[in-house]
């Protein structure tokens, strides 16, 4: 992968238990499609269009950087997994949190009706998981619902990221587009 910067690895945890978290969590990464490509938090339009590089998006909703190499900000049927065939809306994959991340779609192209702020909803089949959002939406999901893995050693070691004054967390310059 010679587009990437020399030494590019991602490492991913994800809890095969998710706890429901106190408050939800701002998206930075959406999770990991089964395709094992990043599912990417919203873009940041406002950087890319300031410094002027606007990198297109694919087919599928994705594209690449030297930072992140390739990654989706959207879905667009390319990573839809069918798992069942109940209709349900196809498996893209999971959040860092643990909760599953379905279409935004069922078979029958219908929409969730009953979404929380997070894009989640509950059944007795999968429990809570998410639906993505329209690609239009520039999201994937809308918050993390559960408790998210942080490496010690990682960045923050650890620790929640910083929070601005205004209890946003600042920012991110690494993510260019």
């Amino acid at each position: 992968m010679a587009y990437l910067d020399e030494g590019f690895s991602r490492t991913y945890l994800i809890p095969t238990q998710p706890i429901p978290a106190n408050q939800p969590e701002r998206v930075r990464t959406a999770g990991i499609a089964l395709d094992g490509a990043e599912l990417s938090g919203p873009a940041p339009i406002d950087a890319i269009l300031g410094s002027y590089t606007i990198a297109a998006f694919d087919d599928c909703g994705g594209h690449i950087n030297v930072h992140q190499g390739y990654h989706y900000h959207s879905t667009t049927g390319c990573t839809d997994t069918p798992i069942g065939n109940d209709g349900y809306a196809s498996l893209i994959g999971y959040a860092p949190d643990g909760y599953a991340i379905y279409a935004m779609k069922d078979a029958k192209g219908n929409e969730a009706e009953t979404l929380d702020e997070c894009r989640g909803t509950s059944d007795a089949v999968r429990g809570y998981h998410y639906r993505a959002a329209s690609p239009s939406e520039n999201m994937l999901i809308g918050c993390l619902h559960g408790e998210i893995i942080r490496a010690i050693g990682g960045p923050n070691d650890g620790r929640p990221p910083p929070q601005s004054p205004d209890g946003r967390p600042p920012p991110r310059s690494d993510n260019m587009e």
